[in-house]
């Protein structure tokens, strides 16, 4: 198990999923359209939150399940994630399927201290961080792409990227 990183810390990793969820909600707002829905994520009610939409997306063996208030990770036959928004909080995961935000037990909801339930914590994030930098890849060259579409022009980030390439200082 040399391969999961010690240093890796849940507090850390609710900061990023907090940041993460702020970022989610202007991609659902998008002048260019829902981009979750555009990534391949489903759109669906919950029951008994109205008003409020959830995204569900199988990504390998496992499934990313985002509600307003929480995000899970989970599925593949291994424990999981969930990030708990008023909680500012992300807990170890072990069933197969999420519920919905108020409707199940916080018997589900492991915060990770023994050894072993930190090495699952730390798998599991280290899953959820690459789905994550894979998204933040896509939605940099889609986003890049669809101002280039509505405008006409590059945007800014990649026009500066092509000059700082060709300028290079003289000293």
């Amino acid at each position: 198990m040399n391969s999961i990183p010690s240093s890796l810390r849940p507090a850390e990793l609710a900061r990023e999923l907090e940041g993460q969820m702020l970022r989610w909600g202007r991609d659902v707002t998008s002048p260019h359209g829902n981009l979750l829905e555009r990534h391949g994520f489903l759109r669906f009610r919950t029951p008994d939150h109205d008003g409020s939409s959830s995204y569900r997306l199988y990504w390998r063996d496992r499934l990313i399940e985002l509600h307003s208030s929480c995000i899970t990770f989970c599925g593949g036959g291994r424990p999981g994630l969930r990030y708990v928004w008023s909680r500012k909080r992300v807990y170890l995961w072990l069933d197969r399927e999420p519920f919905a935000p108020g409707s199940g037990s916080d018997a589900a909801l492991i915060l990770p201290f023994h050894p072993g339930e930190l090495d699952s914590f730390r798998l599991a994030a280290v899953e959820l961080r690459q789905w994550l930098e894979a998204y933040a890849a896509w939605r940099a060259r889609v986003s890049s792409n669809l101002v280039m579409e509505s405008t006409g022009k590059p945007s800014v980030s990649r026009w500066f990227g092509s000059f700082r390439r060709w300028w290079r200082p003289a000293f």
